[in-house]
């Protein structure tokens, strides 16, 4: 079973920045589900990054969320 701590500690990183995490993460949503899923994996692996940068206490930009789409080859079969 899943820790109180886990969803706090995720609480607490989403609510730093919720303008990057809840509208960002609904713009890549709303672009994979255009793609037909296509596009989750690269999706995904920006909200990772941005989630590891706030987590090392690094400055986060919008822009940090298309990341993903960098090594698009990757991303795209990992997702």
């Amino acid at each position: 079973m899943i820790e109180r701590g886990y969803f706090r500690r995720a609480f607490q990183i989403v609510a730093s920045d919720p303008a990057t995490f809840v509208v960002g993460g609904a713009l890549l949503h709303v672009l994979s589900l255009f793609a037909f899923g296509l596009l989750t994996g690269p999706a995904i692996s920006g909200i990772v990054w941005v989630t590891l940068k706030r987590c090392r206490g690094e400055e986060v930009s919008f822009g940090d969320l298309f990341r993903g789409f960098e090594n698009f080859g990757a991303t795209f079969l990992a997702g």
